[in-house]
């Protein structure tokens, strides 16, 4: 019915494409537009010298298991003890973890919480934020952001808003290879597209033995969304869009 009543499907993500696909719908008439980015909002900070000193990570969205959150929060405590007992560590070791007031498993909020009243100044740090900081936190020095939402334990994105504010904000991003992150990261250019959970760990430490490459892939994720997400680049694809469904009549 569809197929034959709606001239053309657009699609947020190239996972919500497929999805489309996997229902009966003609993959001829979907159309991959994502959202556009305020660039100017969402910009990478105008210093980034502090960026070898620190090893920053920053989570945003729901604080709850079926965002991955627990598997963020444990890759990060096995970081820490993994490098409280090696050698001396010279860097800010910090999670950023930035949510709203809905959908929030308060036992994780209330374990957050507690790590987050520890501070070693030397090294750990660990700060809960308000979704309406998240802007701020993007543009602090030496960030890589992380998307740890699994098939396993939820349902994958079909459109992610933070992923793409962090993409124009000049950060590498970390997630499982899953859902519209594959639109956001090309694999070892802006980021990891990891195939387990327990290689997000492992994307993290590389980031800490390899703090240079959160500025290379840093600039390659902005690089992506001036080419990808401006509202040029989405304004123009809607008006093909339009103008093709026009001269068909």
């Amino acid at each position: 019915y569809l197929n034959k009543r709606i001239k053309m499907f657009v699609a947020r993500s190239s996972w919500t494409r497929n999805m489309l696909m996997n229902w009966g719908i003609n993959g001829n008439k979907v159309v991959v537009i994502p959202c556009a980015v305020d660039m100017e909002k969402w910009k990478p900070r105008d210093n980034c010298n502090e960026t070898l000193r620190m090893s920053n990570f920053i989570y945003a969205g729901s604080i709850n298991k079926n965002k991955g959150v627990n598997i963020l929060y444990d890759s990060f405590k096995k970081i820490y003890k993994k490098i409280e007992k090696g050698k001396p560590f010279e860097n800010w070791l910090s999670l950023y973890i930035v949510s709203g007031e809905f959908n929030n498993d308060d036992n994780l909020m209330q374990q957050l919480k507690a790590s987050a009243e520890y501070r070693d100044s030397n090294f750990l740090r660990i700060f809960v934020y308000p979704w309406g900081q998240l802007s701020y936190i993007l543009r602090q020095g030496g960030i890589v952001f992380v998307h740890p939402q699994s098939y396993d334990i939820g349902e994958p994105l079909q459109f992610g808003h933070p992923l793409l504010f962090a993409l124009s904000s000049g950060l590498p991003i970390i997630s499982l290879n899953q859902g519209s992150a594959q639109d956001f990261i090309v694999d070892n250019w802006n980021g990891f597209l990891c195939e387990t959970c327990g290689d997000i760990g492992k994307a993290m430490q590389y980031f800490i033995d390899n703090p240079t490459e959160i500025e290379r892939m840093g600039k390659n994720s902005k690089k992506r969304a001036i080419e990808r997400y401006s509202s040029e680049k989405i304004g123009e694809k809607y008006k093909n869009i339009y103008e093709e469904i026009l001269n068909e009549n």
